[in-house]
């Protein structure tokens, strides 16, 4: 960016950023318009200390079934898992977030046409009211064919130790394909 010789006007030179052209249609009044800009994959850590959303934040959304689960939390904030007709194991995979930061995703469970479907969650999982112990006190889900549950976890130790709750449950013959 360079202010002109009288300083009334701001001239955006084109220059080469994340690989990306950045020319003045991509600006306005001086601000850069992401939306604009597609294509943007970071492979690194940015350090973002004030982000501003202007308009939906959209995550993506991952469908998983079969008898061993792992959830590739690489792959975006929102899952389902489909149980199937027997146990399922879910693992939690590739958690984002190092020790001292914080990440939550939330799994919807939803039943086929086979219901009392057993989940064998990682006993990395706190639930409430254990008092510290892993993977007790596992709150009941809705167990009934076509029915689905929402659950929210969370960690703040890079995935040493999550924290989880039911959030909402019953829901009637949401999408499983």
């Amino acid at each position: 960016v360079v202010v002109n010789n009288s300083n009334t006007a701001l001239e955006f030179r084109a220059h080469n950023f994340l690989n990306l052209d950045d020319t003045p249609s991509a600006y306005n009044n001086g601000k850069l318009l992401v939306s604009t800009l597609t294509g943007i994959d970071f492979t690194d850590t940015m350090t973002i200390t004030k982000l501003v959303v202007s308009g939906p934040l959209v995550e993506k959304f991952t469908r998983e079934s079969g008898s061993n689960v792992g959830l590739d939390l690489r792959d975006g904030n929102v899952f389902q898992l489909v149980l199937g007709s027997s146990t399922t194991s879910v693992a939690f995979t590739n958690c984002p977030a190092s020790s001292g930061e914080a990440y939550a995703f939330t799994l919807i469970v939803s039943n086929t046409a086979t219901s009392n479907v057993s989940i064998n969650w990682p006993n990395t999982i706190k639930w409430a009211g254990t008092g510290g112990s892993a993977n007790t006190n596992v709150p009941t889900r809705t167990e009934a064919a076509y029915k689905s549950d929402v659950w929210v976890f969370t960690t703040y130790d890079g995935g040493t130790t999550w924290l989880g709750v039911i959030a909402s449950f019953g829901y009637d013959s949401l999408p499983t394909s």
